[in-house]
């Protein structure tokens, strides 16, 4: 519908003017999201980083997240 359509443009508009970087994160370790402040700090692009392991830029996060997940 319309009205989800502008909530997950409103989402996207607010993660990407964040000041810090946001990286969104599949249960798998893809990257799903990346913003421009990722951008900067790791010198990747969005295009580039999508879809990569998490462990590409951040080694170690995925599994500390796999060993605090209570499920």
């Amino acid at each position: 519908t319309r009205e989800i359509q502008m909530a997950d443009e409103l989402r996207h508009h607010v993660i990407d003017s964040a000041l810090d970087a946001v990286i969104g994160v599949g249960k798998k370790g893809e990257i799903l999201h990346w913003n421009a402040r990722a951008t900067e700090w790791f010198g990747t692009t969005e295009k580039s980083a999508l879809g990569r392991s998490i462990d590409d830029f951040l080694p170690g996060l995925r599994s500390h997240l796999d060993s605090t997940d209570p499920t």
